[in-house]
């Protein structure tokens, strides 16, 4: 008797996970922003140079070669091919005054 309701209760969650598979799975969210084909400096040890940075609001999502990030375009994500261009994280202050500046 037990064995019929185990395979009962079995067959039962098999169905529900086949037609319900998108309830296990969590959607990555998409970025505003897609930085491709660059050349980032990352400061990261382990992956200290990517091509592409993912960004989503004020947050960065992911980095990583341009395949990888690719799962992060939406349909309202904007695009910018950087054709190799360099880029390095921080603040940069571009104005200096005459004396003072060094």
């Amino acid at each position: 008797m037990k064995e019929h309701i185990v395979m009962q209760l079995l067959t039962v969650f098999l169905f529900l996970t086949a037609i319900f598979p998108s309830g296990c799975q969590q959607k990555k969210p998409k970025a505003d922003l897609v930085l491709k084909n660059g050349n980032f400096f990352t400061v990261n040890k382990l992956r200290p140079k990517v091509e592409a940075i993912a960004i989503r609001g004020n947050r960065i999502l992911a980095t990583g070669k341009d395949e990888e990030i690719d799962r992060f375009i939406g349909e309202n994500t904007r695009i910018i091919d950087l054709n190799g261009m360099f880029g390095c994280p921080g603040f940069n202050d571009a104005h200096l005054h005459f004396l003072s500046g060094g």
